[in-house]
């Protein structure tokens, strides 16, 4: 694998990285302010909302599972590649790391969205907190447009990565 090649698919894989994650806590925050729930520590050092506590396990067991699976399939087929002189060694391991968390963030990122979408469509008006969005419909046009366009990011360098891992492994 070339010098540029190499640059150019951890820097798509990185990128696709950041832009998956962001794209997947976009979405959660959106779940939690569509019941109402505005302001969380992330930090701990004051107790959230026993929903929001419930939700960040969910997700996390859900996400370190789908990042695990996709790392054991990914090791095996990149070292294939490489055992084929298509791809370096020294690559498969933070290569199979940076792509497999990112697939696992934007297949959460996708639970999370249909959970949302079921939510803005039903009849039940949960509100946990002091300002649910129910009905808010500014807020409602706002999230979609967001969410159409980190989904779209997300998809473009999906694809970049993915074009910049065949094109090391053809070469």
């Amino acid at each position: 694998m070339e010098l540029l090649q190499t640059f150019l698919l951890f820097g798509s894989a990185l990128l696709y990285f950041f832009v998956s994650a962001k794209t997947h806590g976009r979405q959660i925050r959106l779940e939690r302010e569509l019941v109402g729930i505005d302001n969380v520590d992330v930090r701990r050092e004051t107790p959230n909302h026993p929903w929001v506590e419930e939700l960040w396990r969910k997700d996390r067991v859900h996400y370190w599972t789908r990042a695990g699976l996709v790392f054991i399939l990914l090791v095996p087929l990149l070292s294939y590649f490489a055992s084929q002189d298509r791809f370096d060694w020294w690559a498969i391991l933070p290569i199979a790391i940076l792509l497999s968390m990112s697939l696992a963030f934007t297949g959460q990122a996708f639970r999370s969205q249909f959970r949302l979408g079921i939510m803005m469509r039903s009849n039940v008006k949960d509100s946990l907190g002091p300002n649910p969005r129910h009905d808010d419909q500014p807020w409602r046009r706002d999230a979609r447009r967001g969410t159409w366009f980190w989904f779209a990011a997300t998809y473009v360098l999906s694809f970049t990565t993915l074009l910049a891992l065949s094109s090391a492994m053809i070469t």
